[in-house]
């Protein structure tokens, strides 16, 4: 650390920091102004300094490090983010932007587990087209976080009691989402899914993973989807039934796979299925195609 504060590395665009046990205090204004990747991994102890804005760089990742930090408020530094990654920052519990960042276009949190916010993305990142949360159990998003999003457009997100618990925020503010995935979280309550008017009308692409608890897909729930194309579940193991008329019309491929309770379902054509899917031009089970 104390090299690259020393010299003047005017050609770096790539700096990474692995597993250092040491403590660490990087102040922003020692950031070579050329950088462009910076990635951090298994540094508890590193602690930023914020001395200074750094115009030039595009991608972070911070994986395994900041333990003393519970409030983030780094992404402030760099104006002109494109893309945040954040992973096992078991710490923290809030992200807080006050200021612009209006070129990040993809935001990723996996694994941090005391994170309850990260609200002052919405308003800071006008562009953000792609957003992952999970295994951030905690996280419960609120009305209070803005207007809709207008140009996100593809979610991976983990599946919770407290994500289900705000299915109104989750259609109002994800309103011209294209690609929704949801994967599941081990010990969720809900049997059925999804709710009425949970999901986005301008849904094209569905993939559910892992939803352990959910024996029943309600079509109900599917039927206001008229954009859908793509519907794609696996590792599902308990979903069985499906409750209400029909998927929607607009369906072209269904796939199913590690789902055996429902794969069944489908191969043999089952009268309390069948009827619901029969219209799918496409409908492939555990990488068979049965129609």
């Amino acid at each position: 650390m104390e090299a690259i504060k020393q010299r003047q590395l005017i050609y770096l665009t790539c700096l990474s920091i692995s597993y250092s046990s040491s403590h660490i205090l990087f102040p922003v204004s020692a950031i070579p102004p050329s950088l462009q990747k910076l990635k951090i991994r298994g540094c508890r102890k590193l602690e930023f300094q914020m001395d200074g804005q750094h115009q030039s760089l595009q991608e972070l990742s911070i994986i395994e490090s900041c333990d003393s930090v519970t409030s983030f408020s780094l992404l402030d530094a760099f104006p002109n983010i494109k893309d945040v990654s954040i992973r096992n920052c078991e710490k923290m519990e809030c992200i807080v932007v006050l200021g612009s960042l209006s070129c990040l276009r993809s935001f990723s949190i996996w694994d941090c587990g005391s994170l309850k916010s990260v609200s002052s993305i919405w308003m800071a990142a006008p562009q953000l087209e792609k957003l992952k949360l999970l295994g951030c159990p905690e996280i419960k998003f609120s009305a209070a976080a803005g207007e809709p999003h207008r140009c996100l457009r593809s979610v991976e997100i983990g599946y919770s009691d407290k994500l289900v618990s705000c299915a109104t925020f989750m259609n109002s503010q994800f309103h011209r989402l294209t690609h929704l995935e949801i994967d599941g979280k081990p010990g969720s309550g809900s049997k059925s899914f999804p709710k009425e008017g949970w999901l986005p009308a301008s849904l094209e692409s569905l993939k559910l993973f892992d939803i352990q608890s959910v024996e029943t897909l309600e079509c109900k729930g599917l039927a206001h989807l008229t954009s859908l194309r793509e519907l794609y579940i696996q590792n599902c193991h308990k979903l069985e039934n499906m409750e209400g008329e029909m998927l929607p019309d607009s369906l072209l491929r269904l796939t199913i796979k590690y789902s055996p309770l429902l794969g069944k379902q489908c191969q043999m054509k089952d009268p309390h299925v069948w009827p619901k899917i029969s219209h799918i031009q496409e409908i492939q089970v555990d990488g068979t195609l049965i129609w």
